[in-house]
């Protein structure tokens, strides 16, 4: 099978399995987040220290699932508090592992609550907050455009878009990816949200999700770069990990959250 009918065999599944849990909301969306949130700090990790033990970083695996299944969106006293407990129970494992490696794993780890889980939980608030169409935006938005940019760059692709960091991206697939981006999102609220959200607002939101999307998608690449590898994990086969599949969106759903917050 070549790489594209890999690409569509994991895209068959997983496209239905997240639009449908996210259509349906509550528990089934929360547990499905709660697990991608734990693979993607798992390969966050490995980006961040390769080599060092993951166990150094378990509270931050812990904070990883039970925070998108129990916490919802509310004062940001119950949040700080959740992360300082993170950061206290991490470094008690990293005294406790006395090794150097084990500090530098647990160090490492202090990070994972601002990147890959703190995006993460946005997710689930904005899914609770705004219903089901406002995460359908934000995936739907964010496929298209990566998809385009894919195509895009590699039928018209000429000029590098940040070739020390990822040599593939260009500036015309990030140009196909904008307009893809603002079609898909212009056609969502003309035929599932009206009611909510004007064609205008879509277009903006369109537009933030694409540039902070984009920044998303480069910082991984830079991850990946620093240690050398192509992709997150090969969980997803030729998608790569869940970090490849979701960096865009760990830029994205927090600002996205705040402007659907603004407009309601």
């Amino acid at each position: 099978m070549t790489a594209v009918g890999r690409r569509l065999q994991v895209a068959l599944w997983g496209i239905p399995l997240v639009l449908g849990t996210a259509y349906v909301g509550g528990w089934p969306f929360r547990v499905l987040v709660a697990a991608l949130t734990l693979l993607a700090c798992i390969e966050a990790h490995r980006l961040v220290c390769p080599g060092g033990p993951l166990i150094a970083a378990w509270p931050a695996f812990f904070f990883a699932v039970g925070l998108p299944l129990y916490l919802h969106a509310g004062p940001a006293q119950t949040l700080a508090l959740a992360f300082v407990a993170c950061a206290l129970t991490t470094g008690v494992t990293a005294l406790v592992l006395r090794t150097g490696d084990g500090a530098r794993a647990s160090a490492a780890a202090l990070l994972l609550p601002i990147y890959p889980l703190l995006p993460m939980l946005y997710l689930v608030w904005l899914r609770e907050w705004f219903g089901w169409r406002a995460a359908f935006f934000l995936f739907l938005v964010l496929w298209a455009g990566d998809t385009a940019a894919y195509a895009g760059g590699r039928l018209t692709g000429r000029h590098p878009l940040a070739p020390d960091i990822s040599p593939r991206k260009t500036v015309e697939g990030a140009a196909w990816a904008l307009a893809v981006s603002l079609a898909t999102g212009w056609s969502i609220q003309r035929f599932l949200w009206p009611a909510v959200l004007s064609p205008v607002g879509a277009l903006v939101a369109a537009t933030l999700i694409w540039g902070l999307g984009m920044l998303g998608d480069l910082f991984e690449s830079l991850l990946k770069r620093h240690v050398g590898v192509k992709d997150s994990s090969p969980l997803l086969s030729d998608h790569g990990g869940v970090l490849d599949r979701f960096d865009s969106l760990l830029f994205a759903s927090a600002p996205l959250f705040y402007l659907f917050h603004w407009w309601s």
